[in-house]
């Protein structure tokens, strides 16, 4: 996460792209099609950067999240459109709406054609029928589903939203589904980015031994029936955060430089943690 935050150049449009009923079960065709949709902008808009996300929905449907360094309000106007699930922490987006429908009309072009190829090799992959393209456009045109390439609302948002996907621990998105082949790379980005290592914190740590420790401690926000901790971690430890930055302490790295800021807006402010009694006691070492 730490190194996607400190990359160059900035990213700030963010693609998702999203399949019908019908959906490759290869990693490949799935590779073959971000490929062409990359170089479909590029013939149409010239070169830019980038880096992308793999997941996969709870019905076992790839999809991809793309983080552009394309100012997609160079080319028209922006305008705000409304989210169909309104679920999510923004129930709008903003996009320019001419040259998303272009992309979208490009991407369902690609995914119907049966014949497609990666590094030469001929897949199988029989394409879409009439029902499912019909399917694609009733999602987006009528409700602002299935695809959509956004104007972050913020510099180098696309990052931070990449990184917050990361940081989720959205087990579903990120585990292969069952009959799902060749999945390969999750993560795939151009030549040009660049990534500083030497700046980079990365560390990994299993949900299980997470909620063990948590257990051991006898933290009584654990979730019930094996449901994931990704929402209740995140905002422990955004609250936990912001306690630490407002009692002085000096962000050291810039994944807590970004949540400085982001605490100032308000986004991640816990109202129940300014109550928990024995904050220091996540400051402790691992006994």
């Amino acid at each position: 996460m730490e190194v996607l935050t400190n990359s160059e150049p900035e990213l700030n449009s963010m693609i998702v792209a999203t399949y019908p009923e019908t959906y490759p079960d290869d990693g490949r065709i799935v590779k073959a099609h971000h490929k062409a949709l990359i170089q479909a902008i590029k013939h149409k808009y010239g070169g830019y950067s980038y880096f992308t996300a793999i997941e996969y929905q709870k019905r076992g449907a790839p999809h991809f999240h793309q983080a552009l360094s394309f100012s997609l309000s160079d080319f028209g106007e922006v305008t705000t459109l409304k989210r169909k699930s309104v679920s999510r922490r923004k129930p709008t987006f903003q996009t320019v709406k001419p040259v998303q429908d272009w992309l979208f009309e490009t991407w369902l072009d690609i995914i119907s054609k049966p014949d497609i190829s990666y590094n030469g090799e001929p897949l199988d992959w029989g394409g879409l029928d009439d029902e499912d393209i019909e399917a694609m456009r009733t999602a987006y045109y009528h409700y602002n589903a299935g695809f959509s390439w956004e104007v972050m609302r913020e510099k180098d948002g696309a990052k931070r939203y990449l990184v917050k996907e990361f940081s989720g621990l959205k087990r579903y998105q990120k585990q292969v589904p069952a009959g799902y082949q060749n999945s390969g790379r999750h993560f795939l980005y151009s030549k040009d980015m660049i990534f500083d290592l030497d700046e980079a914190i990365i560390f990994i740590v299993p949900e299980g031994v997470i909620r063990e420790r948590l257990e051991a401690a006898k933290w009584k926000f654990i979730p019930d029936g094996g449901k994931p901790l990704y929402k209740r971690l995140f905002n422990a430890a955004a609250g936990l955060a912001i306690v630490l930055i407002e009692a002085g302490y000096e962000p050291v790295q810039s994944s807590l430089e970004s949540l400085k800021k982001y605490a100032d807006q308000g986004w991640l402010l816990f109202p129940t943690f300014a109550n928990w009694p024995k904050t220091e006691q996540w400051l402790s070492p691992n006994p």
